[in-house]
């Protein structure tokens, strides 16, 4: 019977994710790596994601919201259904596919763009294990500070779907993080002051 189960959690994580997330749909492919029992006996599955990646630019146009945060919560790893439990899809018709996600809150420092307010809280949903659990496809850690680059879509969840907010770009490509001399590094390496980021984006996104 387990082996029957496992057999069905793999053919589940096999199919193609490419449709997982609306708006992102050509961007990122998320594809099941492998599974086993662990020297537990407890199930262990890995999903891998790859990102067809945006340039600067794009992020910036196609982004809902921009703000400066501060990382103030990561969830451990979790399945895409309200326990966070795995499960596994029985209906071969559907687009119900299990996915690994975790969730990343920032507080709001400074708005650049969107309808956030300094002081509020705002989740990220991110497919893919928790850097709690292993290594994740971003930076982010407790205590961060970082621009980062969000857009507004909708997640395959058991039975439905749910309104999430997803990195823009590749994950460790959506967030300029904060160093210890004040300045903020963008995924190409060049140093930029807040100053800096500002008038990118206000410069990007035109009058």
């Amino acid at each position: 019977m387990l082996h029957r189960r496992l057999l069905l959690i793999v053919g589940a994580l096999a199919i193609s994710l490419a449709l997982v997330v609306y708006g992102l749909s050509g961007r990122l492919r998320s594809t099941f790596a492998g599974s086993g029992l662990s020297a537990t006996g407890r199930l262990q599955v890995v999903q891998r994601a790859s990102y067809e990646m945006l340039t600067r630019q794009e992020m910036i146009e196609k982004a809902d919201l921009i703000f400066l945060g501060r990382v103030v919560a990561l969830s451990p790893t979790r399945w895409n259904q309200d326990s966070g439990e795995i499960w596994q899809d029985d209906n071969e018709t559907d687009d119900f596919t299990p996915l690994q996600i975790h969730e990343i809150t920032l507080e709001v420092m400074r708005p650049i763009r969107g309808d956030v307010i300094p002081g509020s809280r705002v989740t990220v949903t991110q497919i893919g294990a928790s850097p709690l659990d292993g290594q994740a496809d971003h930076h982010l850690t407790l205590g961060t500070e970082a621009v980062v680059y969000l857009s507004r879509t909708r997640l395959v969840w058991r039975d439905g779907y749910r309104d999430v907010l997803v990195f823009t770009n590749a994950p460790y490509a959506s967030a300029d993080i904060r160093g210890p001399d004040g300045l903020f590094l963008s995924p190409s390496g060049k140093p930029m002051s807040l100053e800096d980021v500002l008038l990118e984006v206000k410069q990007t996104s035109g009058p």
